[in-house]
């Protein structure tokens, strides 16, 4: 052969060694971020909706008599459809480059409603808009742009700047207070919103680590599968190589065969792929023995049952050749086969009566039992093989499977609950209220509290309670006191408020004991209670309409006050619900996901693994094309099946060589299967000895490889 053919031939073959580090890279997946964002522009979308129908009314005669830049107006009313169309379109496709592109138009789209009605207030000092009350869902476009844009909760703040900061900067240019009742409207549709807002970016922020826990989780269990693929496909294609390729050589070799065939022969060509029926299985392992043997089949086995193909081709195969075996060694012993079925677990059990051999001296070219029977089936989960035989007792060989449910391997990351996702323990702590009382206090005292204090003070303490209620227990859904005491309080600050007489502050404006029992009961929505809220909150407004329209005893606010409040706590009402929802579908979707990320991992696996191997097989087969070429190769591929250690392409060429030339090699590795990493200062100098050894042509030359342990690495010996 020439050196480049040597060369080629001496390439050692792939082992799974070489691909167990690779892993599928990919980005984290983004499970339980995309679910929950799904839900978030729900709930957006739910309460922009929400808020429209209940002012279907002032929209319409807004339409009708507005004048002022029809053609800007007209448009921005046409894109804020759009916006919201985008946003069911969003949810629909389910994709983050979506959300953003789709929440950022949404924004944008809003605040040029709000755009023209600061213009408006500032040209004509008046502006038609002011009864949309556009400051109302001010924190649904906040909230939507926190959930793509949630890094830094601060961006809640840069973004409420976007609206305020120009309203504020134009109502001190102007001499009128008319962009006031907006800002308040504003100022108050975020005070309602905040503890929502926060959890979403809570929400948010905690979905993004819990899908790079899942991540690394899934990373882990690719690797176990990994690992156990590579191993079966490592013996599989051994054991084929040894069953099919090197029986084919032989014949080449011995002239009853063309060099041509062994072109023709593809190792992985049977690769199994799905399951057998029990059934069947029991059918086909009576085929893997002779008429010779005595069969002891089940009575009756289970319809329902299914082996999986890899392990049921392999258990055949192990039969067929513990049959094949014993009439190479035992031709005049009595052999039989018996399977049983105990509907969990499946025995087969092989047996004759010859002479039996110690199973240590097995010669360690015999792949057929090393492989075939023993190392490839205790490579599949739930298989076991065991060989029992000694000289004169005659051989018995047992494989078992054992049906076991699929266990689920220990996750990585600790499981999601809704009340870490969402934050309940972080909002509602009583520092908290602190700030919230001196926000209601400061706000409040503005009033005319004239002949009315002892009415405000009252007020001030139903608020107080209320936010104790809320603060007291950091339970997710609000303990049962807690939600008596918290109705009682709000009924008790509107109730107060209402009787005594205030008028408004500003045009527009709601009274402070409306926007903040508004405010108490959308944190008892927020805690899982939100029939209770609705409830209180209705009661109240049908309360109001009774006592003002029907008993005609004047109030301080009319009962639509109440009802148009509604819209700012849909929100409140949706958000935990919807995830509490979004956490118990995650497991569900979690297993699909993990389920698809094994099947890529191992279809990858696969296709690496049996391109390499292919690839090196014909390489070496393509230079055989006579009977002497074809003993050389059937002792090569014998020496890269049983001496792993040893194929090193130096020491294959050398060895290559010396048989062209004559001399008997024996290569053995007793080292791989306890230590597949060769000594890095022991094995390149005892490599080193043999190749120098050849060149002085000997007549035999063994090199033996020794266990790990023993006070030498390797044995050289030479004649």
């Amino acid at each position: 052969m020439t050196e480049s053919e040597i060369a080629q031939l001496a390439q050692p073959a792939p082992r799974r060694r070489d691909y167990s580090d690779q892993t599928i890279t990919q980005k984290p997946p983004a499970l339980t971020e995309l679910t929950l964002l799904r839900y978030i522009t729900l709930i957006g979308l739910a309460t922009y909706i929400t808020n429209i129908l209940f002012k279907f009314g002032p929209f319409l005669e807004f339409l009708r008599n507005n004048h002022r830049f029809i053609t800007w107006t007209n448009s921005a009313f046409v894109i804020f459809s759009l916006s919201l169309a985008s946003l069911l379109f969003a949810i629909i496709v389910n994709k983050h480059p979506i959300y953003t592109i789709v929440i950022s138009i949404a924004m944008v789209a809003y605040l040029q409603l709000a755009t023209i009605q600061i213009t408006e207030l500032i040209i004509f000092h008046d502006s038609p808009w002011d009864q949309l009350h556009l400051g109302d869902v001010a924190s649904i476009p906040t909230c939507l742009t926190v959930s793509i844009l949630h890094r830094k909760l601060g961006k809640i703040g840069m973004i409420m700047a976007i609206i305020i900061i120009p309203v504020v900067a134009t109502s001190q240019n102007v001499n009128s207070i008319m962009l006031r009742p907006y800002v308040f409207d504003v100022l108050y549709s975020t005070f309602i919103g905040t503890p929502w807002m926060y959890m979403v970016h809570h929400v948010v922020a905690t979905s993004r680590r819990a899908d790079k826990a899942a991540f690394d989780e899934y990373q882990a269990l690719t690797s176990i599968q990994r690992s156990n693929q590579l191993k079966e496909l490592e013996t599989t294609s051994l054991s084929n190589i040894h069953d099919r390729i090197l029986s084919t050589l032989n014949n080449i070799n011995k002239g009853v065969a063309d060099p041509e065939d062994i072109h023709t022969i593809d190792i992985f060509d049977l690769m199994p792929t799905g399951s057998m029926p029990l059934t069947t299985f029991i059918q086909n392992l009576k085929t893997q023995v002779g008429d010779d043997t005595r069969v002891v089949m089940p009575e009756s086995t289970s319809n329902t049952v299914a082996i999986p193909m890899e392990i049921a081709a392999t258990m055949l195969a192990a039969i067929e050749q513990a049959y094949t075996n014993s009439i190479a060694h035992a031709p005049q012993a009595q052999r039989e086969l018996v399977a049983t079925w105990d509907e969990s677990q499946l025995s087969i059990v092989f047996a004759d009566t010859g002479p039996g051999f110690n199973v240590a001296k097995i010669p360690h070219h015999h792949a057929g039992v090393t492989i075939t029977m023993l190392e490839r089936p205790r490579n599949h989960p739930g298989v076991s093989a065991q060989l029992t035989t000694a000289p004169g007792q005659g051989t018995r060989y047992r494989l078992t499977w054992q049906l076991v449910p699929q266990q689920e391997l220990a996750a990585t990351a600790e499981p999601l609950s809704v009340s870490k996702l969402i934050g309940v323990a972080d909002i509602f702590r009583p520092r908290w209220a602190v700030y919230a009382f001196l926000v209601f206090f400061a706000d409040s005292y503005r009033y005319d509290h004239e002949g009315r204090w002892p009415a405000f003070i009252i007020g001030s303490a139903f608020f107080a309670g209320g936010l104790w209620a809320l603060t007291s227990t950091t339970e997710l859904k609000l303990p049962r006191r807690n939600t008596i005491i918290l109705s009682g309080c709000v009924v008790g600050l509107v109730s107060t408020g209402q009787l005594a007489h205030y008028s408004p502050l500003m045009p527009y404006h709601s009274h402070w004991f409306l926007s903040y029992g508004l405010i108490l009961v959308a944190n008892m929505a927020l805690r899982l209670r939100p029939i209770t809220a609705w409830v209180v909150w209705l009661s109240l407004t049908a309360a109001t309409f009774v006592v003002d329209d029907i008993m005609n005893i004047q109030l301080s606010a009319w009962p639509i006050s109440l009802f148009v409040g509604i819209t700012l706590f849909v929100p409140a009402t949706l958000v935990p619900s919807q995830v509490a929802l979004a956490v118990r579908s995650l497991p569900a979707l979690e297993r699909v996901q993990r389920n698809e990320h094994l099947e890529l991992a191992r279809a990858l696996t696969q296709k690496q693994y049996v391109q390499a191997m292919t690839g090196w097989l014909r390489s070496l087969l393509s230079l055989v094309d006579d009977p002497a070429t074809a003993g050389l190769m059937q002792k090569r591929l014998r020496d890269a099946i049983r001496s792993p250690l040893l194929d090193v392409p130096e020491l294959t060429a050398a060895v290559w060589q010396a048989r062209e030339a004559g001399t008997e090699v024996v290569l053995i590795d007793a080292r791989s299967e306890q230590d597949p990493n060769p000594d890095p200062v022991e094995h390149p100098a005892i490599i080193a000895n043999a190749i120098a050894a050849l060149e002085s042509q000997p007549s035999k030359l063994t090199l033996r490889l020794l266990p790990p342990g023993r006070s030498r690495y390797a044995t050289l010996v030479y004649y």
